[in-house]
């Protein structure tokens, strides 16, 4: 059984608030190898300390490494398309800007 089961409504339901400010959401999924290490969690890292007060596992620290590395690369791809032209944030729009005039 995954120790991170309960968490999962609290991570979906905080993913309506980044959807209504626009945020993107990157979730893990399940094509990250350490989500199962780290508890099968596809949405996000997520801890539970219970009663113990302290650093989280080493489990759980691999997978918030690997949705850092992940979400890195997906900025990196963002602000490779806006220094070419392909996504102009302003509008919300992939492809080059309109045409003024």
């Amino acid at each position: 059984m995954f120790r991170h089961r309960r968490q999962e409504s609290t991570i979906l339901a905080l993913s309506n608030t980044a959807y209504h400010w626009g945020s993107i959401v990157l979730p893990l999924g399940y094509t990250v190898a350490e989500a199962f290490n780290g508890g099968g969690n596809p949405y996000r890292t997520s801890y539970t300390s219970g009663t113990r007060v302290g650093k989280p596992d080493a489990d759980t620290l691999a997978v918030a490494m690997a949705q850092g590395h992940r979400l890195a690369r997906v900025a990196q791809l963002i602000g490779v398309a806006q220094e070419r032209g392909l996504l102009d944030t302003r509008h919300a729009v992939l492809g080059p800007p309109p045409a003024k005039g």
